[in-house]
């Protein structure tokens, strides 16, 4: 008797009984109206902080999409109708905290800056997710030197539950700024001393070591005043500010400058004139002097420093900031 003919139909009338108890348990493909355990939140976001791309500084559209999504045991019988709202109490309550950190509070959205494609979106019956919202807004019309926030609250789903922990988007515009890497800037000068000096080179002012500096020639000849130092910074950045340390246990150094900006290193626009520098501010402990400046998009930054002490001078760290 051939016992693989035997066993053939009984191998696959398991097989058809398995399969139906494996579709009878599983609940997970099925529709329901049930509310038991179901719920709804916002997807598509981070549920801590959604920072919108302001750079650069354009005024072209931008967008930043979110939605609802149906969580439970199977898909929603019918369509789960959802409603977002532009949260002030949630914007008040984080003001609140900020305030009392002693950190700057947030800002409303410019209502030039935005516009919202609606507020009211469905999951439809047998889908996990609604149809997707936007939220557009234009860089361009937004201060960089303050902070926006827009919290964006799932407030109705239909009689579903809204999870609390992901219930609100806190969308944020801001601009960070940052100390720039100076590796690979390339640093040259109107003159240096290249001996007796450590080390003398205008490389220095990027090492970030106060102790090394960059001195203009006293020998054999030593060049009267306007001394520079100009910084190839290889790539377009947007700065904004500049500072500096001078040579520790030197007070001889410039006193006044002024700060320009350029695309190409050949035309130059002023990013400051007649500033002043104080060369004897220069111990362990002491702050750099920082000037700020418009936010300028720029890859070469050139130093003139107009009068000082002597004819000669010197300066320890130059440091850029940039968004």
């Amino acid at each position: 008797m051939n016992i693989a003919k035997i066993l053939a139909p009984a191998f696959l009338l398991a097989s058809i009984a398995l399969s139906a108890c494996e579709q009878a348990s599983e609940p997970y493909n099925e529709l329901t109206n049930s509310k038991e355990g179901a719920f709804v939140y916002i997807g598509q976001v981070k549920s801590s902080v959604n920072e919108l791309t302001l750079l650069p500084f354009t005024n072209e559209e931008r967008t930043f999409t979110f939605s609802a999504t149906f969580g439970s045991l199977g898909y929603p019988k019918n369509d789960i109708p959802v409603k977002f709202i532009i949260n002030d109490r949630a914007f008040d309550s984080v003001n609140t905290v900020r305030q009392a950190e002693g950190f700057p509070l947030y800002e409303k959205f410019p209502a030039d800056a935005y516009t919202l494609s609606g507020t009211e979106a469905t999951i439809p019956a047998g889908e996990l997710t609604s149809n997707m919202l936007t939220l557009k807004y234009i860089a361009s019309k937004f201060d960089p030197k303050k902070q926006y926030l827009m919290p964006i609250t799932l407030q109705q789903a239909g009689g579903y539950a809204v999870t609390r922990e992901k219930s609100t988007a806190f969308v944020v515009a801001r601009i960070a700024e940052k100390r720039a890497n100076t590796a690979g800037w390339i640093a040259t000068a109107s003159s240096e001393q290249t001996y007796w000096e450590n080390t003398g080179l205008a490389s220095a002012v990027l090492d970030g070591d106060p102790e090394t500096y960059w001195h203009s020639q006293w020998a054999p000849e030593s060049p009267e005043f306007p001394h520079w130092l100009q910084f190839d910074m290889k790539t377009v950045r947007t700065v904004t500010k500049i500072a500096m340390f001078p040579r520790m246990w030197d007070e001889r150094g410039f006193t006044k400058f002024k700060i320009e900006g350029s695309l190409d290193g050949a035309t130059w626009i002023t990013l400051g004139n007649n500033l002043t520098f104080d060369p004897t501010k220069n111990e362990d402990g002491d702050a750099a002097q920082e000037y700020p400046i418009t936010p300028t998009e720029i890859r070469f930054l050139k130093l003139t420093m107009l009068e000082g002490k002597m004819g000669a001078t010197n300066l320890s760290e130059f440091i850029v900031y940039q968004f």
